[in-house]
């Protein structure tokens, strides 16, 4: 899930800078409240239930899986979007960010079914510092100094595009005791490709076809 959070400190699922691109709901996420999401409604379609319904809250879909016999693994992208803040704000906006995260984890006890991913280390060692027990995954090319920034970190992977990565790549990663979890792998090809390649974590928008895949 791509994340971002709000005014008030409340998390939505969202991925571009501004909700007018999606929703009937104009200006930057960071700027918006709790209670001008709720008002809002997408104007696509993404799938055949979506046109007309409300952006999702991070809480509450961490609370819906939480009642989950057998939990499900998410992932969660954090989206670090200042175009529309004061650079004076822009730290406050982070560790606002972290500690909503580490607050809803804790507060469902999520630690072993929802981690944590960005392109940015020093945001993820703010959440590291709030609670050592959240699983955090450095998003960048699996490269020596990929690995080495996610080992000096104490981070418990790379996510990285599979179009970018190879076998070789991952067996260098697992040989320094980090997962591997690639995104990108959605079409048949891709899929398939995606997992000849050995993965810990597969991230893909296809979830029916890659467990038919994987059966297979």
């Amino acid at each position: 899930m791509d994340v971002q959070v709000l005014k008030d400190s409340i998390i939505v699922v969202y991925h571009d800078i501004d909700f007018g691109t999606q929703t009937n709901l104009m200006g930057c996420v960071q700027q918006k409240t709790a209670a001008d999401v709720k008002k809002c409604t997408y104007r696509k379609e993404f799938v055949a239930t979506d046109k007309g319904s409300v952006p999702a809250f991070f809480e509450d879909i961490i609370a819906h899986f939480s009642t989950y016999p057998t939990k499900p693994h998410l992932s969660i992208n954090v989206h670090l979007h200042y175009d529309c803040l004061d650079y004076s704000l822009w730290e406050p906006y982070d560790l606002a960010f972290a500690r909503a995260l580490a607050k809803t984890i804790e507060k469902y006890n999520a630690h072993s079914w929802v981690w944590v991913e960005s392109e940015v280390p020093q945001f993820l060692n703010k959440i590291q510092r709030l609670d050592s027990a959240i699983w955090l995954f450095y998003i960048s090319d699996v490269t020596d100094k990929a690995i080495d920034i996610s080992t000096n970190n104490g981070f418990k992977g790379i996510v990285a595009s599979h179009h970018k990565t190879s076998k070789n790549d991952i067996e260098k990663a697992r040989n320094a005791s980090l997962y591997i979890s690639l995104y990108n792998a959605n079409i048949r090809k891709d899929i398939k490709l995606a997992i000849n390649k050995l993965p810990d974590f597969i991230q893909t928008d296809n979830i029916i076809l890659t467990k038919q895949y994987l059966r297979e």
